[in-house]
């Protein structure tokens, strides 16, 4: 990990100052360059493979994916699974904010060569504190996971594969992953991920583009998703 310096990496800190303005948690535009300016404020790189958070090594900050991609995994059951991954234009560690915790809920690992902005707590707090309006917006945005994690606990509890991948693309609505590392995230081998697919390809309710994965019929995906029927 380097941290960046605003001397050295202006540009990339422009960058991060628009992500920031279009961030209704975090006030918009009329908060972004008071963040920025922020000594507390850093913006960091990190290579392939290396951990951003990890259960014992965190920070208490809001995080904004400013470039590369990253993804969240958790051993459970013996198992390496990836949770979810994270965009350009994405936020996490929301769990690490305002946490009385010693452990982070998940870890947090570079897949590319990545760009990371970290708004710390006392800085979201002084935002909290101008603007009600972020607040609220934060307040929603928890709620939103709130939602999220019950629709996990869905495809968790999902009758066949078929359903589990209908949820998670319900979720996503288009997304590019590889193949292998979705089947793991389903809890599914390769065959019957591949198997599924060629379903629901089938009958055109998806379209697959190499890696990408689009959804054409969100009614058909939410009646497989919720049948009892096994495919």
């Amino acid at each position: 990990m380097k941290e960046l310096s605003y001397d050295v990496e202006r540009p990339l800190f422009d960058e991060a100052e628009k992500m920031l303005s279009g961030l209704a948690i975090l006030g918009g535009e009329s908060f972004s360059r008071f963040i920025i300016e922020d000594t507390a404020f850093s913006l960091c790189e990190y290579l392939p493979g290396e951990t951003i958070f990890s259960k014992k090594e965190y920070r208490k900050s809001l995080s904004l994916m400013i470039r590369g991609r990253a993804t969240a995994r958790k051993i459970h059951g013996g198992k390496d699974l990836m949770i979810r991954s994270f965009e350009p234009g994405e936020i996490f560690g929301v769990a690490a904010l305002f946490c009385q915790k010693d452990e982070y809920v998940s870890e947090i690992r570079a897949d590319s060569s990545c760009v990371v902005a970290f708004v710390p707590q006392e800085i979201v707090s002084e935002v909290f504190r101008k603007s009600p309006d972020a607040a609220i917006a934060y307040i929603s945005l928890l709620s939103q996971k709130i939602c999220y994690l019950n629709d996990k606990l869905d495809n968790i509890s999902a009758p066949s594969a078929i359903s589990k991948l209908c949820y998670y693309l319900l979720e996503k609505q288009e997304t590019t992953i590889a193949m292998q590392s979705l089947a793991q995230m389903l809890g599914i081998s390769r065959m019957t991920l591949y198997r599924s697919l060629d379903i629901l390809i089938e009958n055109e309710w998806i379209r697959k583009e190499g890696k990408k994965l689009t959804v054409l019929d969100r009614e058909a995906l939410t009646r497989i998703a919720l049948s009892e029927e096994i495919f």
